[in-house]
């Protein structure tokens, strides 16, 4: 498994017909993605999340806690519904918060900052659909 520097939430999810579902999100699978059905894990490092006021069409959650960095601000949110991970940690940049603890959120996620783990292989990969040139099949 790689080494990471910095923070990352690490988030069960599971794939089914091509589609990994993650909070209520559905991401494509690239068809010639090594894993099948079944759990995996997700890594999402916090600033690759956004977060807005609440929308309908996006996976709500409530900000649980907040500090200041610097010129960041970390949120812990809450999601609502979720199953087996209930929280994750957002980082926006910033001196000032936006949202208060107790306010409700949306989060958004592009499926390029999302990295699958499947605990079976101790493998990861991520989304994305086509490689950079010059980039092996097997740089992960």
């Amino acid at each position: 498994m790689a080494d990471f520097i910095g923070r990352i939430n690490f988030i069960r999810a599971k794939i089914v017909d091509q589609h990994l579902l993650m909070f209520g999100m559905r991401f494509p699978v690239p068809a010639d993605f090594p894993m099948g059905d079944g759990e995996v894990i997700c890594a999402v490092r916090p600033e690759c999340f956004t977060i807005d006021r609440p929308r309908v069409s996006a996976v709500r959650g409530m900000v649980a806690d907040l500090s200041y960095h610097g010129s960041l601000v970390r949120y812990r949110v809450r999601i609502a519904g979720a199953v087996q991970t209930s929280e994750v940690s957002v980082e926006v940049p910033g001196p000032r918060a936006v949202f208060g603890k107790g306010d409700p959120v949306s989060l958004g996620l592009d499926r390029q900052d999302i990295t699958l783990f499947d605990e079976k292989t101790n493998s990861g990969r991520t989304l994305e659909t086509e490689r950079p040139p010059g980039r092996p099949a097997n740089a992960e």
